[in-house]
């Protein structure tokens, strides 16, 4: 994995699963291991420890809008770590 990317929206903050994902990307934040992007899908609020991380505002974007921006932010962040 060379990026970890949490969707986060009002309908996830009470799923185990996504509580389990926000544990890994705690973790990976202490770590300072892995880029972690946060897609914002609505205007829920970011637990604090993830909020200077990378954010995607896509409240209103379709999917195919959102995978876009999330591949050329991993392109720039890519470009950006080779020079």
């Amino acid at each position: 994995m060379t990026h970890f990317a949490l969707f986060w929206s009002k309908d996830c903050v009470d799923s185990s699963w996504v509580r389990q994902e926000l544990d890994v990307a705690t973790a990976l934040v202490i770590q300072n291991s892995l880029p972690i992007l946060i897609i914002c899908l609505d205007d829920t609020p970011v637990p604090a420890i993830l909020r200077d991380r990378y954010r995607i505002e896509a409240e209103g974007m379709s999917p195919t809008e959102i995978g876009g921006v999330i591949a050329d932010t991993v392109e720039r962040l890519a470009k950006r770590k080779r020079y």
